[in-house]
Parts: structure tokens; sequence; C-alpha cells
């Protein structure tokens, strides 16, 4: 988190640059460890970048 209280970072940065070069937009979710571990994420999000 920046001093804006916004995602920042590498991971940022580079979800954002793949979303550009694909022609799409780029939204960011901060799931809990319970929906993540439990493989339930399914129709939630199409992309993870770590």
């Amino acid at each position: 988190m920046n001093d804006k209280n916004e995602l920042d970072g590498f991971d940022v940065d580079g979800a954002k640059d793949i979303g550009k070069g694909l022609g799409v937009g780029v939204g960011f979710v901060t799931s809990g460890w319970d929906v993540i571990t439990a493989g339930t994420w399914s129709g939630r999000w199409d992309m993870h970048v770590g």
C-alpha cells in the first residue's frame, strides 16, 4: 500500500502491464485466505499475479 492507501509495487505494475498488453481493464481484489486456500474463487476473478 502506498501513501494514498492504494495497492502499489512490482506485482501491481506487472498486472497492469499484462492488462494493457491484452487490451483489457484491470481491477484488484483482496480476498481472505479462506477463499484462496479453499479454492472457492471460481467466477470471482480471471487471473492471479503474485
